[in-house]
């Protein structure tokens, strides 16, 4: 038996769920990298705290797999039409943003500079066929700073490729077998291609077959929401979920995202069946006036939310051109380098949120015209 998800107010959960996943994004790539790299025992310790923050991707995939299941299994249209609707909606959503840093950033390179921030080492066919995440993985890199972040959004594009593909084809009531073995292949491929190579810690966190965990496990929750019978089994379990939710938090301080063993065997597992606990806590306690409800329906993180796929795209530009213009360390060891961050982050959510002002949203609601 099966039940449309009535879920209250779930926007704004979601848009501050995203805010809090893109909020962990910034504090790792403007505090704990930063400190990472500056000498003493309280820059050590900053590290090691919003060493975490990195884990935000992982949030996104989870939270990802949850919605782009949810669209598939809710949807109303046939086959074909369901898949010409799905991708014209995906691609209105997702290609404008990034294709305005791809361009913004070969012009620069066209140009004739050459720096650690922008130049040609990936192919630009690359970027426009989201498959750069296979040159970093294969190259041991992240390649040029100014858009080394892509990497998850091709992982992203990539599943939304092909997921929609076999999703469409089986019966509905084989769809969480079907994630429950792609989450368990991931795992298995992640911990293979780091024993064949230990020195490369790059395709165990960046090629898609090594990601595939968080997506399924999102998609599986979405699955458990739209079975009536699964639902009211959540409901009755959830102050066990919650305890599961707080013990999986709490272990997360004992994973070292910097260790390229522990990611590959145990560390994005955990960090997948975190977010997937957190994602379920959250569906789960919708309206809630709990402290931490009432902060996920907050304005400031679903403000956060709405401007986030901007804000991930071209906060590391601005950060690394400004350090490269200054000629400045990316270090917290003075106060014009906290200056220089702070002045970033805020010109970072400026120019986002004046693009998600004048672009994302218009294309939002173009896509929105669209019925799947």
């Amino acid at each position: 038996m099966e039940s449309q998800f009535a879920l209250v107010n779930r926007d704004a959960e979601l848009d501050g769920l995203r805010g809090l996943a893109v909020g962990m994004v910034l504090a790792w790539h403007f505090i704990g990298i930063p400190a990472w790299s500056t000498d003493g025992w309280l820059a050590h310790a900053i590290f090691r705290v919003f060493l975490i923050g990195g884990a935000g991707v992982d949030l996104f995939f989870v939270l990802s797999g949850f919605l782009i299941t949810r669209i598939i299994i809710s949807r109303t249209k046939s086959g074909s039409s369901f898949l010409i609707a799905f991708y014209a909606r995906r691609a209105l959503r997702i290609l404008p943003p990034y294709l305005l840093l791809v361009c913004a950033f070969w012009v620069v390179v066209w140009c004739g500079v050459r720096n650690n921030v922008v130049n040609d080492q990936v192919p630009l066919w690359r970027f426009l066929t989201f498959t750069q995440n296979f040159w970093m993985a294969e190259h041991a890199s992240y390649g040029p700073d100014g858009i080394s972040v892509t990497w998850s959004v091709a992982i992203e594009e990539q599943y939304y490729l092909f997921f929609p593909l076999f999703a469409i084809l089986l019966p509905r009531k084989r769809l969480p077998a079907f994630l429950i073995c792609m989450a368990f292949a991931s795992v298995v491929w992640r911990a293979h291609v780091f024993v064949l190579d230990p020195s490369n810690d790059f395709p165990p966190n960046v090629a898609t077959p090594a990601r595939l965990d968080g997506l399924a496990m999102g998609g599986l929750i979405a699955c458990a929401f739209q079975n009536s019978n699964l639902t009211k089994w959540l409901h009755v379990h959830k102050a066990g979920l919650q305890f599961a939710m707080f013990v999986s938090l709490a272990a997360l301080f004992f994973v070292h995202r910097d260790s390229g063993v522990q990611m590959a065997f145990f560390g994005h597992t955990l960090l997948s069946i975190c977010f997937a606990l957190v994602v379920t806590n959250i569906l789960l306690n919708l309206g809630s006036k709990s402290l931490f409800m009432c902060w996920m329906r907050s304005a400031q993180l679903r403000y956060l939310g709405r401007i986030s796929y901007s804000l991930y795209l071209f906060h590391p530009f601005v950060l690394a051109t400004t350090f490269r213009l200054t000629g400045l360390s990316k270090t917290l060891s003075d106060w014009p380098q906290v200056v220089v961050l702070a002045t970033c982050l805020v010109f970072s959510i400026f120019l986002c949120d004046l693009l998600f002002r004048w672009l994302e949203s218009r294309m939002i609601a173009c896509g929105r015209k669209i019925s799947y």
